[in-house]
């Protein structure tokens, strides 16, 4: 049978080769494979596994001050496996130093790297007498926000360029560790049950003692759970009473403008959130289509749509880029959430900082052009396009936006009026747009657009 340590160890290898992969959806997996008595060992997997993953740059430099070869040129197990065993003796204070050594000389003899342990057990030994001085980089150094918070030199950089070098310290920050989930309460799915929101969050506790609830600045309806553990596993979730949406999300559905009776058509609408909330602002009253370039993704949303008791929104296999005349100003709105870099979301998804570079983040830029030079045309006369990304990117936002206003028939919306109060100092959505920082507002780092079609006699095309 294997420890919680070979399973860790299974998933950061996993990680370096299958970059395709999400780290937390491979760790979920290896979680429910484990006996159900074993909590306190599904605990101390989660923990060491993804605080690993977050840490890897700085674990990195650690490794690489009391090595003799640097990490990045080890053999893949023994890196792995320093990564691992460093992380325990600088973090996880109730593992005793000892233990972290003793099971990672056993690991890589067990694994094949018998000539090897006395390497290993060197190295690490080092680090426990070193750990209370080990010379970090000063914050003004250039390896400072890479080591200290663990973001990858490509991030920290674009961040710096683009918006200074304290913002891009303070967006460091926010996403170097996992944020508390936020839900979206839907209110008309509990009263058909007669369940009030004080029903709710007290048998929600009931389950996880420890569980804490902040209603979030925004929205009323949207709540931050701390300490709640896996949502899908909380009381409500399977019923609908809820759904997991970040209070950034739920505010583009919003400054769309969208109500009873309109045509709303998600073109990216995978794994449904958007279109589910849109449906429920509408009171279910009007018509939401929900599209997605594969089976996969539709399924997905089909599931949401189906725990959440929704029966009549229309979802279809659709690649966003294909033209599809018989929508054609058609939509009162659109919801345009395309594919993007998500570096909004590196505190949810880790992955994310190690697989971006700068040619992926422009092939994506590309790719967001061919889908808005496309469905522009499903929204008619008047209507609005919803533009929105989970990225901090001005390429993939603010130039995109440019692009749309200077090439097809749209104008930006003044969105101030339909913003929650907590966003009045928020000058540019007076001009129709919203890059929210991660950190700023306890949301995802999150870009919102709205943009309305201009009468068909003034159109540019």
């Amino acid at each position: 049978m294997r420890t919680e340590r070979e399973i860790a160890l299974a998933l950061l290898m996993r990680a370096e080769k299958e970059e395709t992969l999400s780290f937390d959806a491979m760790l979920a997996k290896a979680l429910s494979n484990l006996d159900d008595e074993a909590e306190f060992h599904r605990s101390f997997l989660t923990r060491l596994a993804q605080g690993t993953y977050r840490f890897l740059p700085r674990l990195d430099y650690v490794i690489d001050s009391y090595a003799s070869t640097p990490a990045k040129r080890m053999k893949p197990l023994i890196r792995n496996l320093l990564r691992m065993s460093v992380y325990q003796i600088l973090f996880l204070t109730d593992v005793p130093d000892a233990s972290a050594c003793d099971e990672a000389v056993k690991l890589a003899v067990k694994h094949g790297f018998r000539e090897l342990k006395g390497f290993v057990n060197g190295i690490l030994r080092t680090i426990v007498r070193e750990k209370e001085h080990i010379a970090y980089p000063a914050p003004e150094d250039e390896s400072y926000m890479r080591v200290m918070y663990a973001m990858p030199d490509d991030v920290v950089q674009h961040f710096i360029t683009h918006y200074g070098r304290e913002a891009a310290m303070g967006m460091c920050m926010s996403l170097l560790l996992p944020k508390p989930f936020c839900i979206r309460l839907r209110n008309a799915r509990m009263e058909a049950d007669g369940v009030t929101k004080e029903i709710l969050f007290a048998k929600m506790k009931e389950q996880r003692p420890a569980l804490e609830t902040e209603e979030h600045c925004f929205f009323e309806d949207s709540f931050l759970i701390l300490h709640g553990g896996n949502p899908a596993t909380l009381y409500g979730f399977a019923e609908g009473y809820f759904t997991v949406q970040d209070a950034a999300s739920t505010l583009a559905v919003v400054l769309s403008g969208v109500k009873e009776g309109d045509t709303v058509i998600d073109v990216c609408a995978s794994p449904g959130g958007k279109a589910a909330c849109a449906y429920d602002l509408m009171h279910g009253k009007g018509c939401v289509i929900a599209r997605d370039v594969s089976e996969t993704k539709v399924a997905k949303m089909k599931e949401t749509f189906t725990r959440l008791q929704i029966n009549d929104i229309s979802c279809a296999v659709h690649d966003a880029r294909v033209a599809d005349a018989p929508l054609n100003e058609t939509a009162d709105v659109l919801l345009c959430d395309v594919p993007c870099s998500a570096l909004g979301i590196i505190g949810k998804k880790p992955e994310v900082k190690y697989r971006t570079s700068k040619e992926a983040r422009a092939s994506l830029a590309r790719l967001q052009r061919e889908i808005i030079d496309n469905v522009w045309r499903y929204v008619k006369e008047g209507g609005i396009l919803l533009y929105s990304t989970c990225t901090i990117n001005p390429k993939e936002n603010e130039e995109q936006v440019e692009w749309i206003t200077a090439h097809l028939p749209f104008e930006r919306v003044d969105l101030s009026k339909r913003a929650p109060k907590a966003l009045s100092a928020e000058e540019d959505l007076k001009n129709g747009m919203l890059q929210l920082l991660p950190g700023d507002y306890d949301t995802d780092g999150f870009f919102i657009s709205a943009l309305r079609r201009k009468p068909l006699n003034k159109d540019k095309t």
